[in-house]
């Protein structure tokens, strides 16, 4: 049973009943009813669209060059995906060899730097530069810069490894190369 309330405590006030939703303004509405007139109307436009896609598509499948077709369409896109490849993959320096030339008027030479910058050593490394005049290593290592001198580091040798003759130090440069182990590679000095 519940006790009644004594007059010294209040009444216990009741909670309100729910406010209501509110009811959307006349602009809304409005703006509600042309956004639905919109999307009908172009879902009808459209559907018929989608109809006479859907057939095409049918139709095109059914026939029989639609395979050839299709297998001529990835073939093209695996010759593109191969080509791609190819030319990101291809090096034309594949030692991996960076040449810088320097002159130098006081005094009067030229210094060629060679760097490895490839993975790998080369072994028994040979740079010519111009055709004639040669320079040996046992091996450079990689990320091993070679600073040398013309006048200095290259020479003209007979088969016995005598010197025959030395470059002079305003050589104009033309070419350099180099053999090793690991291949050849050539360029053209400016």
């Amino acid at each position: 049973m519940a006790t009644p309330a004594s007059p010294a405590e209040p009444a216990r006030a009741r909670a309100a009943p729910p406010a209501g939703p509110k009811r959307p303004s006349a602009l809304a509405r409005g703006l509600s009813a042309a956004a639905g007139v919109l999307v009908r109307g172009s879902s009808s436009v459209f559907g018929h669209v989608k109809t006479r896609g859907a057939t095409a598509v049918g139709d095109f499948r059914a026939r029989a060059e639609h395979s050839r077709w299709r297998a001529y369409a990835l073939g093209c896109y695996g010759l593109i995906v191969a080509a791609t490849l190819a030319g990101q993959l291809y090096s034309s320096n594949p030692l991996g060899v960076y040449v810088k030339v320097q002159r130098v008027d006081i005094p009067v030479s030229t210094l060629i730097f060679v760097r490895n910058d490839s993975r790998f050593p080369w072994k028994h490394a040979r740079i010519v530069v111009n055709g004639i005049y040669s320079h040996s290593r046992d091996q450079i290592a990689a990320g091993e810069n070679v600073p040398l001198d013309l006048d200095r580091a290259f020479a003209v040798h007979d088969g016995s490894g005598k010197i025959l003759r030395r470059p002079p130090k305003n050589l104009p440069l033309q070419s350099l190369a180099l053999d090793c182990d690991r291949g050849h590679y050539e360029t053209e000095l400016k």
